[in-house]
């Protein structure tokens, strides 16, 4: 059975794959998408900082606003437009990764039997399930930025944690 603590480490270990490929992302690469509709790097990390937030936030009972990922989609291409430099992307991350962090710390093993609902009408989810989906997004979007990395003509694997 997977425990809060596995979910703390899976989280992390996203988290730090997510940093370490943009600490290989160029100053000058920051902004540069491959499509129109596609994420930038920064756009990646803001996008994963609060999608971390949002799930969290349905899971303990706040509905989710956008009532189709078409609409979904809108609104986040929105937050993240915000942000436009590397220092408030990464700030904005350590934020929403700590406030995710205490709260797993504050759950209880009883807690896990808990349910949220899930957006777009998927039905609910139980927090032993849930308390992972924040990092397997972010494992997710960790590899589109790998991914983005090569489109541009990165072809070094940056191994070395």
């Amino acid at each position: 059975m997977m425990t809060i603590d596995d979910a703390r480490i899976f989280y992390k270990d996203g988290l730090q794959r997510l940093e370490h490929a943009f600490a290989n992302t160029p100053d000058d690469r920051l902004l540069w998408k491959p499509a129109p509709t596609a994420r930038s790097p920064i756009a990646l990390v803001v996008h994963s900082a609060m999608s971390t937030s949002h799930i969290q936030s349905w899971l303990t009972g706040t509905s989710f606003n956008a009532k189709s990922s078409a609409e979904a989609e809108e609104l986040f291409h929105k937050e993240e437009a915000f942000y436009t430099s590397r220092e408030t992307a990464l700030q904005l991350l350590e934020e929403k990764s700590d406030a995710f962090l205490s709260w797993l710390d504050a759950l209880t093993p009883s807690d896990l039997k808990n349910c949220g609902e899930a957006p777009f009408g998927l039905g609910t989810v139980e927090w032993s399930q849930g308390i992972f989906f924040p990092g397997l997004h972010m494992r997710d979007h960790a590899a589109q930025l790998e991914y983005v990395q090569t489109l541009y003509g990165d072809t070094d694997w940056h191994y070395g944690f």
